[in-house]
């Protein structure tokens, strides 16, 4: 029997996303598979890092996903108050370089923005992990956590899932399936045979975080945060002005959270204009002079 413990975290001060649709549509995809009598599903709501020792404790995970925003100095929790508390790659990996003493721990997603830097940290420690390479719509999250499940139910390794996972981003139309990243571990031979193009094996990173981390998390959260919250008229003029290459953006039939997670990736990328420039046009929309 393998468990799967779902860490759901969406903290006030970030955009919203659909946590409790990603966590029905994995429960569905377990539960029309042929091997659903070898899975159990469990859940935490609004994680904090206290929780996070606690339910490993209580729950002996085999496969722990984690469902919320992150970035590249960490993954985002709850405070306390339900603000954002970060959780360093580092800090991490000293998790489960515990649990593993405890618990086989054979795979964790880390289905958040930027986690695939927090993958390169802690797979030493455990033999799958998959994050995020950049900031991803939160529907296609969501169809990658389907298409996974989908694979996984039915017996497949863990390198066909995630394959799976993949092409079911594309199929949808969501866009992202090049953000997903695969990285094995020294252990994961334990585990399942078989290899993949996608697959890098044994990577290991200092994660180190940098001095001005914190200013960097908390203004790329208030831009996110104030593109979330626009009207999608002068979301619209946002884009514009910017004219984002066609194909970049999702259509005005998407979430506003996939636009803007889509926007946001431009602007950081080689050809974008940069996070700086995004949010100088943002306010200039909102306040005209």
């Amino acid at each position: 029997m393998r468990k799967i413990l779902v860490l759901a975290a969406n903290p006030k001060p970030t955009a919203r996303l659909r946590l409790d649709q990603e966590v029905r549509d994995i429960e569905e995809a377990l539960q029309r598979s042929h091997h659903r009598d070898q899975f159990i599903l469990t859940h935490k709501w609004a994680v904090r890092p206290r929780d996070l020792q606690r339910a490993m404790l209580d729950e002996e995970p085999q496969i722990v996903h984690f469902s919320g925003h992150g970035c590249e100095e960490g993954l985002l929790f709850e405070s306390p108050t339900g603000d954002s508390q970060l959780i360093s790659g580092t800090a991490l990996a000293s998790l489960f370089k515990l649990f593993v003493q405890r618990t086989p721990i054979e795979c964790l997603l880390m289905n958040g923005c930027y986690s695939a830097v927090q993958a390169e940290v802690i797979v030493q420690y455990v033999p799958y992990v998959i994050g995020m390479k950049q900031a991803t719509g939160d529907r296609a999250a969501i169809e990658f956590a389907v298409g996974f499940y989908d694979a996984l139910g039915a017996g497949e390794t863990m390198e066909f899932a995630f394959e799976s996972g993949k092409v079911a981003m594309e199929l949808s139309g969501t866009g992202y399936e090049d953000m997903p990243i695969l990285l094995k571990g020294q252990e994961s031979n334990h585990f399942d045979s078989g290899s993949s193009d996608t697959v890098s094996s044994n990577v290991v990173s200092s994660g180190v975080m940098s001095s001005n981390a914190a200013d960097a998390i908390q203004k790329r959260l208030h831009l996110e945060r104030l593109l979330s919250g626009l009207p999608g008229p002068q979301l619209s003029s946002v884009i514009t002005v910017l004219r984002p290459p066609a194909g970049i953006l999702p259509g005005m039939s998407a979430p506003q959270s996939d636009r803007v997670a889509a926007l946001m990736t431009w602007a950081e990328g080689d050809t974008g204009c940069g996070l700086e420039q995004l949010e100088l046009i943002t306010q200039a929309i909102i306040n005209p002079q």
